[in-house]
């Protein structure tokens, strides 16, 4: 999996997230062809203020988007 698909995956997971960023990647010779990487994406909505289970739901449909992908979330 690319960091670009990635990147596709979470936003395409809901329509209020946005810029989704390569923060940091990380790599070890033991981990052979995996890698931990960070992304940043920022969620809005125009017409509320957005609440905890709003955001909640947000993590939730991103986990389960880059799970989708066959990535870890840790």
């Amino acid at each position: 999996v690319t960091v670009a698909q990635l990147q596709d995956s979470v936003v395409n997971a809901d329509i209020r997230i946005s810029d989704v960023t390569l923060i940091d990647m990380f790599e070890k010779a033991e981990w052979g062809n995996q890698r931990s990487v960070t992304l940043r994406y920022k969620a809005y909505d125009e017409e509320r203020t957005m609440e905890r289970t709003d955001i909640e739901h947000l993590q939730a449909v991103v986990t389960k988007a880059v799970q989708n992908l066959g990535a870890q979330v840790r």
